[in-house]
């Protein structure tokens, strides 16, 4: 893990650590957020049920897909960050 870097290359770990504290903020931020939307997909499935209405399957397996896209996403983000090098936080 803590292989030196060639010169020229972003290191996240390097300098105040500003940028690392940043995608640490948004990964939590986008977990917050993943469960918040498995809630309400949830919520939305036992509201249905409660009602007696067949419900649409496709509307609750498009909000999980939402999710687990955005889940994704976020964690990708590190490496997104570091593909880009850096940005000057």
């Amino acid at each position: 893990m803590n292989r030196p870097v060639p010169p020229g290359q972003f290191n996240p770990l390097a300098g105040d650590g500003e940028a690392l504290d940043l995608l640490n903020l948004l990964a939590w931020c986008m977990t917050a957020a993943a469960v918040g939307g498995l809630i309400i997909v949830g919520i939305q499935m036992a509201i249905q049920l409660n009602r007696g209405t067949p419900g649409e399957e496709s509307d609750h397996f498009r909000g999980l897909a939402f999710i687990a896209l955005a889940c994704i996403l976020g964690a990708a983000a590190g490496p997104i960050v570091s593909i880009f090098g850096d940005l000057g936080l």
